[in-house]
Parts: structure tokens; C-alpha cells; sequence
């Protein structure tokens, strides 16, 4: 069920560990369509794309709509810093 968010994140966190990368975008995606006002699966994907993808513009792209979504969540603005640090932006 996509909708269950944190059925979603398990499942993605198993596929991470096995080394299914894009097993775990889909399933996370698929959240992401389900629950399209919720900035949690957006963090999730652009905490992938960093950290697994080395993929900093789209991760950026998801980090940026998780904080438009979520503007006091944090870890998207902690994102955001991460991703201008990998890509040799931060300070």
C-alpha cells in the first residue's frame, strides 16, 4: 500500500540494504504519488539521489519541493545544505 507511508519507508530501507537502488526509488515514488502533499517522501528521495545516486540536481529538486511542502521541516533545509556542500556550493 503506498499510501502507508511508514510500510513504504521499510520497505524502502530493505531494498537500500540489498542494494536494489531503484527497487527503493519506485517505492518511495510510488508514496510520493500517493501522498502528494507530504514532504517526507520528497526528503526521502532526494536523500537517495545524494546519497546513492550521487545525483545532487535532482536531489535538490525533490529536497527543494519537500521544503515548499513542509516549510518548517528541517531536514530539508538540512538537505538543501548537503547538496550545495557535495556540489562544492556551500560555505
Amino acid at each position: 500500500d503506498p499510501g502507508n507511508l511508514p510500510l513504504s519507508i521499510r520497505v524502502a530501507r530493505e531494498h537500500l540494504r540489498r542494494g536494489d537502488i531503484p527497487a527503493a526509488v519506485g517505492v518511495i515514488k510510488d508514496a510520493a504519488k500517493a501522498r502528494p502533499k507530504d514532504a517526507i517522501p520528497q526528503l526521502i528521495l532526494g536523500e537517495i539521489y545524494l546519497r546513492h545516486l550521487q545525483k545532487p540536481t535532482v536531489a535538490e529538486q525533490h529536497a527543494r519541493l519537500a521544503a515548499n511542502l513542509q516549510p518548517e521541516l528541517f531536514a530539508a533545509r538540512e538537505l538543501l545544505w548537503q547538496i550545495a556542500s557535495f556540489s562544492g556550493q556551500g560555505t
